[in-house]
C-alpha cells in the first residue's frame, strides 16, 4: 500500500468560525484563515519556492519563531502547505499545495487593489496587532473621577 501523501495525513478543513448573519459560510471559512496575520504572507512566500523554516522567517519579516511554527502547523491542517523533508539533506522544508497554489492569484489581485488604493496601516492610528493568539487587553473605562484634580 503507498505512503499516505502530506496533502491526506491532514485535514482540509479551516478551523470553524460561525459566519456572520447573511455573509457566505465558505466566504468566511475563509477569511478565517487568510484574516490571520502572517498567513497570507506565509502563502505568498511558499508561492515563490518550497523553503525551510529559517527562510520564511526571514522572508515574512517580523513573525517569531512561535508563531511561525502556529501559522505553518495550521495552514497544513487546512491542506494549503505541505511539510517535508529533503531527500539529499534530510532538512524539513515547506511547499504550497495545489489548494494553497489556487489562493496565489486572488493574493495578487489583493496586492494590485491595496497598492492601486493605498491601503497602508497608519502607525498613528492603527497600532500593530499582536505577533500572538491571544485576544487584546482592552484599558478599562475609569468611571470615577480623578480625585487629584
Amino acid at each position: 500500500m503507498p505512503a499516505p501523501t502530506p496533502q491526506s495525513t491532514t485535514p482540509s478543513t479551516p478551523p470553524t468560525t460561525p459566519p456572520a448573519p447573511g455573509m457566505c459560510p465558505a466566504f468566511s471559512a475563509a477569511m478565517s484563515v487568510l484574516g490571520k496575520r502572517w498567513n497570507g504572507a506565509i502563502i505568498q512566500t511558499l508561492g515563490a519556492a518550497p523553503q525551510r523554516f529559517g527562510d520564511i522567517k526571514r522572508t515574512v519579516d517580523g513573525i517569531s519563531d512561535a508563531v511561525l511554527t502556529r501559522r505553518l502547523a495550521e495552514l497544513q491542517g487546512c491542506a494549503l502547505i505541505h511539510k517535508s523533508a529533503d531527500t539529499t539533506t534530510g532538512r524539513d522544508h515547506y511547499a504550497l499545495t495545489e489548494k494553497g497554489a489556487a489562493l496565489l492569484p486572488a493574493l495578487g489581485a489583493l496586492t494590485t487593489w491595496a497598492e492601486e488604493w493605498a491601503i497602508v496601516p497608519h502607525p498613528a492610528s492603527d497600532p500593530p496587532e499582536p505577533d500572538h493568539d491571544t485576544p487584546p487587553i482592552h484599558p478599562t473605562t475609569q468611571t470615577e473621577e480623578d480625585p487629584t484634580t
